[in-house]
């Protein structure tokens, strides 16, 4: 079976609900291969690669308010807003340097 994600995309654990972005995929001795994600609060997380599964917006929204996915909707959100505050806030110094 084939991944149907790549480092970079944000993935969610089948199993645990973790979320984060994908960082490396590697093979431990006698067993089956492994992802590890960064989640939005910096730990690390590594569960079987055939657990993940691709978030997208659309998945994101279709949870109900108070089905026990909100804590990773939020996270989702929390960690977006981050990357665009820090996008932003390095193209402000870029441009003060020129």
């Amino acid at each position: 079976m084939s991944r149907r994600f790549d480092i970079g995309d944000r993935i969610i654990c089948t199993e645990s609900g973790v979320s984060g972005i994908c960082e490396k995929f590697y093979y431990p001795t006698a067993c089956e291969e492994q992802t590890m994600v960064e989640t939005a609060d910096g730990r690390h997380y590594h569960a079987p690669t055939r657990t993940w599964k691709k978030v997208d917006v659309i998945t994101a929204i279709c949870f109900p308010r108070n089905s026990g996915q909100s804590a990773i909707i939020q996270a989702l959100i929390d960690g977006c807003q981050k990357n665009r505050k820090h996008g932003l806030m390095r193209k402000a110094v870029k441009d003060e340097n020129n």
